[in-house]
């Protein structure tokens, strides 16, 4: 059984690394178990198809050095928080057991991050139940993370965290180019021409890490909201002054 301190729930392949590739590649510097759930295969998207999108995730997997990686194979640009999803996220929660969960901002203009948020939030919670029905093969053991985050793909609100990416900036932009299928496209003037950088993701990308990193006196930052209140005793709070 895989023990993970941070699993990344997303809705389709390149929204974890857009949002907080940074954070993940901290992390594993740091020694931590990381992870990301896909919840679909992104099939419906403008450009590729969910055989170039899976290829690409495991390159990406690969540049940010995950521990576990899986994809739900719900339907994309038709995610909805049913009954059968939420459980199927709650059985990845009790194998994978992650101490911290990051998912989607559930005020995303994209449905299916609005849906993935809220999906979850429940997962998380009945993850917990020990009455919860248990597919064949999976573990029954009950389990609620300690703690979950939002990031945010595309508002830009006053963040409550802010985490400094600085160091690992350069192998988050390696992951997300790693999705050439969606940095990169067909100039429109002439069919037969060559693909050419589409800088429209990674630019947006850099000039958010660098706005947010900004506000917190570093390079590059990755901006997290809390979901519930922060628990912190006053050694935590002054233990560094």
């Amino acid at each position: 059984m895989t023990q993970l301190d941070l699993l990344v729930v997303a809705a389709h392949p390149d929204d974890a690394e857009i949002a907080v590739g940074g954070l993940l590649a901290s992390a594993k510097a740091r020694g931590l178990m990381v992870g990301v759930v896909d919840l679909t295969a992104g099939e419906q998207g403008t450009y590729g198809d969910a055989a170039t999108r899976a290829k690409e995730a495991a390159a990406a997997t690969e540049v940010l050095d995950l521990d576990f990686r899986h994809n739900l194979g719900l339907p994309d640009a038709r995610l909805t928080p049913t009954v059968a999803a939420r459980e199927a996220l709650a059985e990845v929660l009790r194998q994978v057991r992650p101490r911290i969960v990051l998912c989607h901002d559930t005020q995303d203009r994209h449905p299916d991050h609005v849906a993935a948020g809220h999906l979850a939030h429940q997962a998380s919670y009945l993850s917990g139940l020990m009455r919860l029905a248990q597919a064949p093969g999976l573990t029954p053991a009950p389990f609620r993370p300690a703690r979950l985050f939002t990031f945010y793909s595309h508002r830009q609100p006053e963040a409550d965290v802010i985490v400094d990416i600085s160091a690992h900036f350069e192998t988050k932009k390696r992951a997300v180019m790693a999705y050439s299928s969606q940095v990169q496209r067909q100039a429109k003037a002439d069919p037969s021409a060559h693909l050419g950088l589409d800088s429209d993701i990674v630019e947006r990308m850099t000039l958010r890490a660098r706005s947010y990193g900004a506000l917190i006196q570093v390079e590059y930052g990755e901006p997290l909201g809390l979901v519930g209140p922060l628990s912190w005793t006053a050694t935590d709070l002054f233990g560094g002054l």
